[in-house]
């Protein structure tokens, strides 16, 4: 599979749906039963694969022929936008995803060993289950993904492939205990140090409310949005407010979506 063909039928006709809420195993539909639900009347193919809880649907557009030049050509930019800055929500997620999801789209591709063996099969399926959750975590559940290859047919794949990766990368594909949770909804826990999303880093919940509590006006009837697109982190023991934005972080990035819109 070309990687970049499948990040295009997952952006422009291919829609990721979950069976319920919290990720479980599927059993393969049998082959018979494949070819009746991803082929329509029309000879449409609408389900292209099934794997972990997910399914790959189409979807078609019967008038996108009547459209002119103009909105095909909108659609296009929009589609490019999104593409450009695609990297930035895998990294809002979690900080490990894009470190996490490049090593796996690495071994994928150069990977010189046996891929009809079962750890191979496991690692393809967890790389397009961070595909389709961008990051490593359940997008409905928020609970971190299960990984169904060992460490030590990771490791072995990594050093096949000639790639290195941080400890903590790993950690976070394999500790269970370690980024567990995309957003932790245990109020028994702080809330936002256990939590393994990108927006706070050494910081604690109160630390956090009390950043933007000094920023507020009092009385004020028309607030601003605080903390739009932004990660509080420490530095020598102050806490700074970094921003998701042209001259902050992914600014490159942020200026080809400008530019394509």
């Amino acid at each position: 599979m070309n990687l970049r063909n499948f990040v295009l039928v997952g952006a422009l006709s291919a829609g990721m749906i979950a069976c319920n809420n919290e990720p479980k195993k599927v059993e393969a539909p049998k082959k018979e039963e494949v070819s009746q639900r991803i082929v329509g009347a029309d000879g449409h193919l609408y389900q292209s694969e099934q794997f972990a809880d997910l399914r790959v649907l189409h979807y078609y557009i019967p008038q996108w022929d009547s459209l002119d030049l103009k909105q095909k050509q909108l659609i296009y930019y929009l589609y490019e936008a999104g593409l450009a800055g695609r990297d930035i929500m895998y990294d809002q997620n979690c900080k490990y995803n894009l470190e996490i999801r490049n090593a796996l789209e690495n071994i994928y591709t150069n990977y010189k060993g046996d891929k009809a063996d079962k750890n191979f099969k496991s690692l393809e399926s967890y790389m397009k289950q961070i595909w389709a959750h961008n990051g490593i975590h359940h997008h409905y559940g928020n609970n971190k993904l299960t990984p169904e290859f060992t460490e030590a047919y990771f490791d072995e794949a990594l050093k096949t492939a000639g790639i290195t990766m941080s400890a903590d990368a790993k950690k976070a594909i394999f500790d269970a205990s370690f980024m567990a949770m995309k957003v932790e909804s245990d109020t028994l826990k702080d809330l936002v140090a256990s939590s393994a999303v990108n927006f706070y880093e050494g910081v604690t919940t109160k630390e956090v409310e009390d950043f933007y509590k000094a920023m507020r006006k009092p009385g004020d009837r028309a607030p601003l949005e605080y903390g739009l697109n932004s990660k509080l982190v420490k530095e020598n023991g102050v806490i700074v407010e970094k921003k998701w934005m042209i001259g902050g972080m992914y600014s490159q990035a942020i200026e080809q979506v400008v530019n394509w819109l």
